[in-house]
């Protein structure tokens, strides 16, 4: 009988309560780390594991620190755990939805031998706009001659929404994810040109701002006052830049069916799919509950599950009477 393979394991929370003197995490992240604990311990694959949780910022550096400590342990893999995440959020409500551990220590050990990977759960985030933050390579037109024609760009809601599986991704966000350790030391690493920098006379702050690391903000101007991308993004998508260029392939992939819930304050979820049988039943369903005459529905509001009008105009006599959703 073929022993399995021993992984020696960080799990990494970064509980930062805001002023660097308290630390905080979301009440389902504890609860999530304790169920997890039992499974961590009954997987004869898991040799050993650390718990790493820094409270402090910036992030760029706490995420290095991270990567630092799981590399000076001889960690073999690292899973980062934001303190505002509820991973599995769609479990016991989506028949589709996987549990992260699992699929995603099964799809990085399945890989070991091939190539390292680095897996994650997609999420969302809050505002006027619930973006999802996985992103996909994209160009605006074919053979431009001009220029490289390419960019990063977040899936929408609806790609999301129906995509399922482990797949390859352009960059992805780092709140719930699980590395293969070698991907810092062997594909991403600042170190050698660190050292490259040094011997050419720049002294250790200077080579270190030239050299980079693993998690960086990039900025649009020379005043860093505008982020072009934040950390999250520059390492995934380097990642995966550089593994298909050293490997052939990409390690840098999403977990479709283990998607985490975002605490920003609301509970960010899963987008649901909206299909054209279904606004039309709800539109038709406004017209049939009988409004008065020369009124005009100018704003639909779908948030209580069923449409309501909550703007309702005159509208005059010579006007065609019609009811339509602004937004």
């Amino acid at each position: 009988m073929v022993e399995p393979r021993k992984y020696r394991l960080m799990v990494a929370t970064f509980s930062y309560g805001g002023n660097g003197g308290t630390r905080s995490e979301a009440k389902d992240l504890s609860t999530w780390l304790r169920d997890n604990d039992r499974k961590l311990m009954a997987d004869k694959r898991i040799s050993d594991v650390i718990y790493n949780d820094i409270g402090d910022t910036p992030v760029t550096m706490t995420r290095n620190q991270t990567v630092l400590r799981a590399l000076n342990q001889d960690c073999d893999l690292c899973l980062m755990l934001d303190s505002d995440m509820k991973p599995d959020v769609e479990l016991g409500s989506d028949p589709s939805a996987k549990p992260f551990w699992e699929t995603s220590f099964n799809f990085v050990d399945s890989m070991w031998d091939k190539y390292p990977v680095v897996v994650g759960a997609p999420y969302c985030g809050c505002g006027d706009y619930e973006n999802v933050f996985v992103f996909h390579w994209s160009n605006s037109f074919t053979n431009n001659p001009q220029e490289v024609d390419m960019q990063l760009v977040p899936f929408s809601r609806y790609e999301a929404a129906i995509r399922a599986g482990i797949q390859p991704v352009g960059a992805l966000p780092t709140g719930c994810i699980l590395y293969d350790t070698r991907l810092f030391k062997d594909l991403i690493n600042p170190t050698p040109r660190y050292r490259q920098l040094r011997d050419l006379g720049l002294t250790s702050s200077e080579a270190a701002r030239a050299a980079g690391s693993w998690f960086e903000y990039e900025y649009e101007n020379e005043f860093c006052a505008q982020k072009g991308s934040t950390e999250d993004v520059y390492n995934t998508r380097d990642i995966s830049l550089a593994g298909i260029q050293k490997y052939g392939h990409n390690p840098v992939h999403c977990n479709w069916d283990a998607w985490a819930g975002h605490w920003k304050p609301k509970l960010v979820r899963k987008p649901q799919i909206l299909s054209a049988d279904s606004v039309s039943r709800s539109l038709s369903d406004v017209v049939l509950r009988g409004n008065e005459s020369g009124l005009k529905i100018e704003r639909l509001d779908f948030t209580g599950g069923k449409p309501v009008a909550d703007t309702l105009t005159e509208t005059p006599a010579d006007e065609p009477q019609h009811c339509g959703a602004a937004d």
